[in-house]
């Protein structure tokens, strides 16, 4: 096959540097993810903004503050354990959830995004789809080396392969990281200063294990800002090439928004399956402490959605829902309960 070329397409987003010098961040395992933070996280539209150049160096500033925002989504971290798909991520430590239709990721929206911690590095080690996929990493990809900071660079590889349908799917490819600037973002409702840049270049491919004829070829160049104390950018420009498509696609977020006092939120008080093992029938009943936008979606040990047990809005006080697996095969089903998408819980169904 002839080798595939990218260009990537250049122009100016206006920026300007300013006499002010900011502090060079640090990240560092101290920056690690509080159980229970939620995120708002801002999906911009990039057309406004043109393609985009966005310099690196030192004392930076770089503006963003006419972006328009087009949607919002909600992530929240959770015990990778406490999620539906926790069997296929036996090696994470801690899962990002997103509510709702999940976050657009190219041709996929992503529904969990799952992380090993460690004292001197975090790796991601797989992801899962709103659709159901689940890609778990042969080789996890380093998301940082700690403490990490400007001038840091990291290389890497990575690999998975993964089932679609009946044929299986190879990606592998390489992964360069280096904290290239460090400075100030104006968002449009925010300045927020002493920030570090990241820079990550993925060169990859995807193909069909018994179809090297399919491969694809992509380009990824991301360029995250990160605040010392969290390890989710403040904003993030996403610029992806792929072989099957002439133009480059852009990705922007930012989080207008970090909320970690969770309990602001917390309607719920129990709940609890009867009877767990069962045949296939099971009463839920869960109590609320206050009036809630209520979803129940039952999943098999797959993470593919069976059924929507319930969904709108429910009173205060003891409430009960009913899940019929009857005909469905033995083993372990997973019921998400979903509260105002921002708070969710798993709870863990057994068929004998």
């Amino acid at each position: 096959m002839k080798p595939i070329k990218f260009y990537c397409l250049t122009s100016l987003l206006f920026f300007f540097t300013a006499n002010t010098t900011f502090a060079q961040p640090i990240i560092s395992s101290n920056s690690a993810p509080e159980l229970g933070t939620n995120i708002k996280i801002s999906i911009v539209d990039p057309a406004p903004l043109g393609n985009l150049v966005l310099p690196a160096g030192e004392d930076i500033i770089w503006d963003f503050s006419a972006s328009s925002v087009i949607a919002t989504r909600i992530a929240t971290f959770v015990d990778a354990e406490d999620t539906d798909v926790s069997i296929f991520f036996p090696n994470a430590d801690i899962a990002l959830s997103y509510d709702g239709g999940g976050l657009p990721l190219g041709s996929f929206n992503l529904k969990h995004d799952f992380f090993a911690l460690f004292a001197d590095s975090i790796l991601n080690v797989g992801f899962t789809t709103q659709s159901g996929n689940v890609i778990n990493y042969n080789n996890p990809r380093t998301t940082f080396n700690l403490p990490f900071t400007f001038g840091d660079v990291i290389e890497d590889d990575f690999k998975v392969s993964f089932e679609i349908g009946n044929s299986t799917v190879v990606e592998e490819g390489t992964i360069h990281i280096e904290a290239d600037a460090y400075g100030k973002v104006l968002l449009p409702n925010a300045e927020v200063e002493d920030l570090l840049r990241v820079k990550t270049v993925r060169n990859y491919y995807q193909a069909f294990e018994n179809n090297v004829l399919d491969t694809i070829f992509y380009e990824e160049e991301r360029l995250a800002w990160y605040a010392a104390d969290q390890i989710y950018p403040v904003l993030s420009v996403t610029t992806e090439m792929v072989s099957t498509n002439p133009l480059p696609q852009t990705r922007i977020y930012f989080t207008g928004e970090v909320e970690t006092n969770i309990e602001e939120y917390l309607s719920l008080a129990a709940i609890e399956a009867y009877p767990n093992p069962s045949s296939g029938a099971f009463q839920l009943q869960y109590d609320l402490l206050q009036a809630a936008d209520i979803q129940l979606n039952v999943y098999n040990s797959m993470g593919q959605l069976l059924q929507i047990a319930e969904d709108g809005l429910q009173y205060a006080g003891s409430q009960t829902a009913f899940i019929d697996l009857t005909g469905r095969a033995k083993g372990m089903y997973f019921v998400e309960m979903i509260l105002n998408n921002t708070e969710r819980i798993v709870h863990k169904l057994m068929v004998q």
